[in-house]
């Protein structure tokens, strides 16, 4: 294997980690926002809780009306 091959193997891997990443925080930004923002205290996963959620002046897409 060659550094070409190498190095395309490697932005493979590269756009395989960026799209999964995306992929999964565009599910959790629809199942929160799913849910009512008012009642949102937790982020995506348990270990990674939100330290402000949605209020009275909530600038986030899911909270505007």
């Amino acid at each position: 294997m060659d550094i070409k091959d190498k190095l395309n193997l490697a932005w493979k891997f590269l756009f395989l980690a960026v799209f999964t990443y995306g992929v999964m925080s565009m599910t959790c930004c629809k199942s929160s926002c799913a849910s009512s923002c008012a009642s949102q205290a937790q982020g995506c996963s348990k270990s990674a809780p939100v330290k402000v959620a949605c209020g009275v002046n909530c600038q986030k897409a899911c909270c505007a009306k």
